[in-house]
């Protein structure tokens, strides 16, 4: 989701992102790379949120199968907490993400284990998706990201700035990612995510946006595999923000609960 980072997922597994306060696309030209990533913080900002989601992955061999799953977010990246629904075998596994992605708890009911995810497992799939623990760690594009403006391209039908996003040392364990942010609101529509060696790995493309109590949200996002094949999407059936949520909901001590 970034987009998880930003995205990811919010990655845990929803796009909370707020009514826009700034250029649209008749400015463009105007901004620098460092100001249209902070508008796409600024855009994906939320108190909270609270969201049921499916995760429907297909794998190379067209197998195909559909996780259920819970998610909440409070202060925007800051704190994110993921519960699987269903089917029965992954009921209760948990994903906690605190400190804007920093640091990453699982729990799995089975073992009983709340385990905290050290750096070099960062890049292990989730649940056999095409997302990894990195995509959902949230998390801020002008802090991971150093940004050049690319140019400016259309995506989807919409005017996009094309950014080139080199990760700093606090960012995700990518040589690069390119993004596609809708000039018009600075929504990201769609992120490349090359590896270790600078070859593409997978894209990520963010659809069938609506604007939710005021915060324009990704209902629909498709992680695509570029290099095995196969894909994970995302679809948010429904969300509800800037609830009041207890801070104790994201705390590695209540995960077993």
């Amino acid at each position: 989701m970034k987009v998880l980072r930003n995205l990811s997922f919010r990655v845990a597994f929803v796009v909370a992102m707020s009514l826009l306060l700034g250029t649209g696309a008749a400015g463009a030209e105007e901004l620098t790379a460092e100001q249209i990533i902070k508008k796409v913080d600024e855009v994906a900002y939320s108190k909270s949120s609270k969201a049921a989601a499916r995760q429907i992955i297909t794998t190379a061999g067209g197998d195909v199968r559909e996780l259920k799953f819970e998610g909440y977010t409070m202060d925007g990246t800051d704190k994110g907490l993921s519960e699987y629904l269903a089917p029965a075998k992954v009921k209760g596994v948990k994903i906690l993400t605190l400190n804007k992605g920093d640091d990453i708890w699982t729990y799995f009911p089975r073992t009983g284990r709340v385990r905290k995810i050290a750096s070099s497992a960062r890049k292990q799939k989730v649940m056999g998706s095409d997302f990894s623990y990195e995509d959902f760690a949230p998390g801020d594009f002008e802090i991971d990201y150093k940004a050049r403006l690319a140019g400016w391209e259309k995506e989807a039908g919409h005017e996009c700035y094309k950014l080139e996003l080199i990760p700093t040392p606090e960012g995700p364990a990518y040589s690069k990612l390119v993004s596609w942010v809708r000039t018009s609101d600075f929504i990201p529509l769609r992120l490349d995510y090359y590896d270790g060696e600078g070859e593409l790995l997978k894209r990520l493309t963010l659809s069938e946006i609506k604007v939710i109590q005021g915060h324009p949200t990704a209902m629909k996002m498709t992680m695509t595999n570029l290099q095995e094949g196969g894909n994970t999407v995302i679809i948010t059936d429904s969300v509800e923000y800037d609830m009041p949520l207890e801070e104790s909901l994201f705390s590695d001590r209540t995960l077993k609960q």
